[in-house]
């Protein structure tokens, strides 16, 4: 069985789109939907579902915790033998089953990742962008999109000690990452998609972050560096952690291009 984690707060213009994806896949699939004390009506919506498709659990926060405790909620619940993770703004692909069943019947190695749409709901139409080809992948040539949960299968026995940072609020997948690839040592890329990545929400945590969310996943990435012993991990995530800081995203919202003259 595989566990499907969607995390969601206050995700009334998407849910119902996301759950619908689900359902619509036939599988062997359970779908974990973590409400982190939405205010609107996303549950009301889930629970339609979980109405209908006994593979719907609900489960709900304590208290909000976002994205990364939502997870790790989900996580602490799960009963697959394989994990993956779904954004409540986006859509499972048709025929992901397929895919992640040829990926699991090798079962060769504990990570897969896959290929993914883009769909821009502005102008109506779905892309593929930034393909891997298929084959193994490990620290030092981490894939294209690397970083993110939600293009992934993840063996369960892999991860039952590895935790989302919930400090953490920006680039939270990517040091879940870490420390996955850390353990695993290779990623096998298959060349199918899973997922329908929608950009429509312009609430979406990518889309507002400060500098203060940069810096602390700085900090913690480095605590990450500082934790290995191998070489082959503590090298290429230094080089990693440098080229963050050089890119314009990071400059721009710290000052820093302006600092240097380049605005």
């Amino acid at each position: 069985m595989i566990s499907v984690i969607v995390p969601y707060y206050n995700a009334e213009p998407w849910i119902g789109r996301c759950c619908e994806s689900l359902a619509d896949n036939a599988g062997d699939f359970e779908f974990i939907m973590v409400n982190d004390r939405s205010t609107d009506k996303s549950e009301k919506i889930v629970k339609e579902y979980a109405q209908r498709d006994e593979r719907f659990k609900m489960l709900d926060n304590a208290c909000g915790k976002g994205p990364s405790g939502a997870r790790n909620t989900g996580l602490d619940n799960a009963r697959g033998e394989w994990i993956t993770f779904l954004d409540a703004d986006d859509k499972m692909a048709p025929g992901a089953w397929q895919t992640f069943n040829r990926a699991i019947r090798g079962a060769q190695y504990d990570i897969y990742q896959f290929d993914h749409y883009r769909y821009y709901t502005a102008i109506d139409k779905m892309v593929i962008k930034y393909k891997n080809p298929a084959g193994v992948y490990d620290i030092s040539n981490r894939p294209i999109l690397y970083c993110f949960v939600w293009n992934k299968l993840y063996k369960a026995e892999l991860i039952k000690d590895i935790a989302f940072d919930e400090d953490v609020s920006y680039c939270e997948d990517e040091l879940f990452n870490l420390e996955c690839i850390a353990k695993a040592r290779r990623v096998f890329c298959i060349e199918d998609e899973t997922v329908i990545h929608c950009f429509d929400n312009e609430h979406s945590l990518s889309k507002s972050t400060t500098a203060e969310q940069l810096y602390l996943q700085a900090e913690k990435m480095m605590d990450f560096i500082k934790r290995q012993t191998d070489p082959e991990v503590k090298v290429p995530v230094c080089l990693s952690l440098s080229e963050h800081w050089q890119s314009n995203k990071y400059l721009d919202l710290i000052g820093g291009r302006k600092a240097y003259g380049e605005e």
